[in-house]
C-alpha cells in the first residue's frame, strides 16, 4: 500500500471515493499513452500577494448553526413534532486546499472564487503556471479574502511548466486537497514527452490523496461531497 492510501479508503464514506478512483484511472491512462522520453519540471517560485478583496461579509450570510436531535441547547422547539431536531449545533467551517492550473487552457474569475469560498469558507486557494523553464505558484485566496480581478487577469495564461512542484506544495497543505486541472501536464520548455513527468504526478497524487477535478464548476458540484 502506498503512503496515505489508508486515508483515501476512509474518505470513501464521505463520498470522495469515486472521484479519487477517477483521478487514478485517468492518470494511469495518461501513463500508458506517454512516450519513453525524459522531461524536467521548471523551477517554481511561490508568491503571497496582497489579498485586498475582503469577502467576510458575504461569507457570513451562510448559516453557522444547524438543528440536530442531540445536544444541550434546545433552540428549535417547534421542530419536535417534525423530526425532533430541537438542539442547536455549531457547523464546522469546511476548508482544505485547492490548487488551480492557471495555464491558457483553464479559466476562472473572482466570482468563481467567491462561490467556492461560500461552500468552503476556510479554504485556501492557489494557482500556478509558467513559461520556458520557470513557473509561479500564487496564493490567491485565504481567510475570507482574495486577490483582485486585475491580479487574476495579469497572471493567468501561459503554460504549466511546474505541475510537479505545485503538487508537492499542495501535499504540504491542509486536507482535503483538490487539484483543478485538465491534467495536460507540461514540463520545462513545453516538454510533454516525458514518461517520468506523468509518473511523478501519479506518485504525488497517490502519496497525498489528491483529488483531480476538471474545472471550477466541478469544484462547486463536488466540494461539499468531498467534505473538505
Amino acid at each position: 500500500m502506498d503512503e496515505g492510501e489508508g486515508e483515501a479508503q476512509e474518505s470513501n464514506e464521505l463520498g470522495g471515493g469515486s472521484l479519487e478512483q477517477r483521478t487514478r484511472d485517468e492518470i494511469a491512462q495518461m501513463l500508458y499513452r506517454s512516450t519513453t522520453g525524459t522531461g524536467t519540471w521548471g523551477e517554481m517560485f511561490t508568491h503571497q500577494p496582497p489579498l485586498s478583496v475582503n469577502l467576510q461579509s458575504r461569507l457570513k450570510n451562510g448559516r453557522t448553526y444547524r438543528p440536530t436531535d442531540y445536544g444541550y441547547n434546545p433552540k428549535y422547539i417547534s421542530r419536535y413534532c417534525i423530526d425532533k431536531k430541537i438542539f442547536k449545533q455549531k457547523m464546522t467551517a469546511l476548508g482544505g486546499t485547492i490548487l488551480i492550473d492557471a495555464s491558457g487552457s483553464m479559466s476562472f474569475d473572482g466570482q468563481d472564487i467567491l462561490e467556492v469560498m461560500q461552500l468552503l469558507p476556510a479554504v485556501t486557494i492557489a494557482m500556478y503556471n509558467g513559461k520556458s523553464n520557470t513557473g509561479d505558484l500564487r496564493i490567491i485566496a485565504k481567510n475570507g479574502k482574495r486577490v483582485t480581478e486585475k491580479y487574476l487577469d495579469e497572471h493567468s495564461g501561459y503554460g504549466n511548466v511546474v505541475d510537479g512542484p505545485a503538487l508537492e506544495w499542495l501535499g504540504t497543505q491542509p486536507a482535503r486537497r483538490i487539484w483543478v486541472s485538465d491534467m495536460h501536464v507540461f514540463g520545462a520548455h513545453g516538454d510533454t514527452s516525458g514518461f517520468n513527468l506523468m509518473a511523478d504526478v501519479n506518485k504525488l497524487v497517490r502519496k497525498y490523496n489528491i483529488v483531480n477535478l476538471k474545472n471550477i464548476e466541478e469544484v462547486k458540484e463536488h466540494g461539499l461531497k468531498l467534505n473538505m
